[in-house]
């Protein structure tokens, strides 16, 4: 098994400017002049740069970013319907700070983690060193029909060591749930006695392994994991190196599928309808990759008919487990050899996790913190060609399988010098869940 190594299209970025026919509920009716994005201005060794209405912005330590209302310092327009998006990095926890801060009644800046917990602002009183309290942070204007009123000016930065932090109301809430749980595999099967390496996976057992085929098509070109009823986590180029970002519809996830060689009544196949790949995947070096895949319609999770699918869980929110010396295992359809053919039946191997700084001497320090590396010292163990999207687990004391990586690349298959690379799930965590937030989770 391997993941794949690809030469990938570069992502478009999409700025949200306000100009034409309301588009998803963001205003578009007139120009308004941000800040130019371009401009910089240096406090104490920071940079500050300027934000534009519908953009995503990556934060960390050495950066922060102005978020001010349109035309300030003059007065803002009616009907602004405007958000900014900020992910912080590892170790960084957005916060924001408003030295100005006067909206016309009925006006709002609310500030979000983009999954059910929110603070909303009017009036005089901004917020204050306001975190979110994860990595993830949503800063939502809002205008009246009528409304003209003085304005903003906002700084979203990383919360320091030494900061007060006051965090908004509700934060770190739930997701809707439902009676199952995750990380459950079907079958029985003693963890402590399974074989090291690759194998033919036991049928029925990875119940949230998902292949992403062409619609057409009985090979997968690349696996997935399913981690609620809608959608399925898989790496961020098996979906920009195909094209399915803006074509969806030309492919679909098969769930329960065991030998791809033949038919199985008891597949379950749902249409893709949305692809969404990370806002900062880089092509050039891997980082970020990471990306959801939303089915229809929903599967039914707590269904007693066979056959029996579980999403796999997600590690807990916050969590800086690096997992080093940890046993993994991956899964997949991949090839059994590098440049062999793909296999016909599901293949599992169990990989111990290396150190970041281990792994970088292997590649050249192009490891990145959103990466996670496993390797046997002697090779001969790995994922390969095929394998790209697929789940890499580790098992926990409460018996559950969470996905800690996603296969994502290596150079050729089980090297010894040669790591096979995963994005990192601990450090894409809260951007998962943030995009996937109103689906129906089972129980963690």
């Amino acid at each position: 098994m391997f993941l794949q190594f690809a030469l990938l299209l570069p992502v478009a970025s999409i700025l949200a400017i306000p100009t034409g026919e309301p588009a998803n509920g963001e205003s578009r009716g007139i120009y308004w002049p941000f800040p130019d994005p371009s401009a910089q201005q240096d406090t104490a060794g920071v940079s500050v740069k300027n934000t534009q209405c519908g953009q995503v912005y990556p934060i960390d330590s050495s950066s922060a970013y102005r978020v001010q209302s349109p035309f300030l310092p003059l007065n803002y327009p009616p009907s602004v319907n405007c958000k900014f998006d900020f992910l912080g990095t590892a170790g960084c926890v957005p916060i924001i700070t408003c030295s100005e801060f006067n909206l016309a009644r009925g006006d709002s800046v609310e500030v979000s983690d983009g999954m059910g917990a929110s603070q909303k602002y009017e009036g005089t009183t901004g917020p204050q060193n306001v975190s979110s309290g994860v990595s993830a942070m949503r800063v939502h204007f809002q205008s009246g029909f009528f409304s003209i009123g003085k304005g903003f000016n906002c700084t979203v930065s990383c919360a320091g060591n030494s900061t007060t932090v006051n965090a908004i109301t509700n934060a770190l809430s739930n997701p809707q749930t439902v009676s199952c749980k995750c990380g459950v595999p079907g079958g029985q099967v003693n963890e402590e006695t399974r074989i090291v390496g690759g194998r033919n996976a036991p049928m029925d057992y990875w119940s949230w392994q998902a292949a992403l085929i062409f619609i057409g098509r009985q090979a997968p070109f690349c696996g997935g994991a399913l981690i609620n009823d809608r959608y399925v986590l898989t790496a961020a180029h098996c979906v920009v190196t195909t094209g399915l970002v803006a074509f969806p519809q030309l492919s679909q996830v098969v769930f329960n599928e065991y030998d791809i060689t033949s038919s199985n009544d008891t597949t379950v196949v749902r249409s893709v309808t949305r692809v969404i790949p990370h806002p900062f995947y880089d092509p050039t070096n891997q980082d970020y990759d990471v990306s959801l895949i939303e089915f229809s319609p929903p599967l039914n999770l707590t269904s007693s008919q066979a056959p029996k699918l579980t999403p796999v869980c997600l590690p807990p929110r916050g969590t800086r487990d690096t997992y080093a010396a940890k046993n993994g295992t991956v899964i997949g359809w991949g090839t059994l050899t590098e440049g062999g053919e793909q296999s016909a039946l599901l293949q599992e191997a169990t990989i111990p996790v290396i150190t970041n700084d281990e792994c970088n001497k292997k590649y050249s320090n192009k490891i990145t913190p959103r990466m996670v590396c496993a390797a046997y010292p002697q090779g001969g163990i790995d994922s390969c060609q095929g394998d790209s999207g697929g789940p890499f687990m580790v098992y926990s004391n409460s018996n559950r399988y969470a996905e800690v990586g996603i296969v994502s690349f290596g150079e050729g298959c089980a090297r010894s010098d040669k790591p096979g690379v995963y994005a990192r799930v601990t450090d894409l965590n809260d951007w998962i869940r943030q995009t996937a937030w109103t689906a129906n989770w089972c129980q963690e």
